[in-house]
């Protein structure tokens, strides 16, 4: 058991380098180079290999291609994490301010009177489906919309900001795991069946000490 251990740890630590030179490498070109997981592979097997010493065969081999795949994984994912990151940043941190509110006001009044069969005098060019800040919206629709959200007590104009903001961020943060998750999968190609294969295979004859001749 304990040589076990070592194997695992040694192979997990070389597969955690190879892993993260990887995901950097992906998220600083927002390029993948197949190749690298090949990489991680001899890596891992190279480090299992030490840990093993004088212990061949296919124990610390098996070890070396299954940490391996996890590694190749883990750097896959790492790298979709980091750019999804990006890509979410600026919208993550997005805040409401008092005049979101009364342009969300003004939507919930202009689809009311709508609703109600009222006939709305909209700006030039704007209708209920086009229209996004507060001066896109019928005159009288913009003024309902001011007096009412200023008839508020300020307590609760700001709970209302703060419970918009949240649900807006719980909102960004679930789609944000969805990109993540879907940008992984799309990491997948036909050619990463290839460099898998050659990194599991480098990784268990390294492990293994398995050489060409044998």
């Amino acid at each position: 058991m304990g040589d076990l251990v070592k194997w695992i740890v040694a192979g997990a630590i070389g597969g955690a380098i190879g892993a993260a030179i990887w995901a950097g490498i992906t998220y600083s070109t927002h390029h993948e180079i197949g190749w690298i997981a090949w990489g991680i592979g001899v890596l891992v097997g190279i480090a299992v290999r030490m840990a093993a010493g004088a212990t061949d065969g296919f124990g610390p081999g098996i070890v070396a291609a299954v940490i391996a795949v996890l590694s190749i994984c883990g750097g896959k994912y790492a790298a979709s994490a980091l750019l999804t990151r990006d890509a979410m940043a600026e919208i993550s941190t997005m805040s409401f301010t008092e005049d979101n509110m009364i342009e969300s006001l003004a939507s919930e009044i202009a689809d009311e009177r709508t609703a109600a069969g009222k006939k709305l005098k909209w700006p030039p060019g704007k209708s209920e489906e086009t229209a996004e800040v507060l001066a896109d919206f019928p005159a009288d629709v913009q003024a309902e919309a001011k007096k009412q959200w200023g008839a508020k007590p300020a307590e609760e104009r700001q709970k209302l900001i703060t419970e918009r903001t949240e649900a807006f961020q719980n909102i960004t943060n679930m789609v944000a795991g969805e990109i993540r998750k879907q940008g992984f999968l799309a990491s997948f190609s036909p050619m990463d069946a290839l460099f898998f294969l050659l990194a599991v295979m480098s990784a268990f004859k390294i492990g293994a000490g398995v050489t060409d001749g044998e």
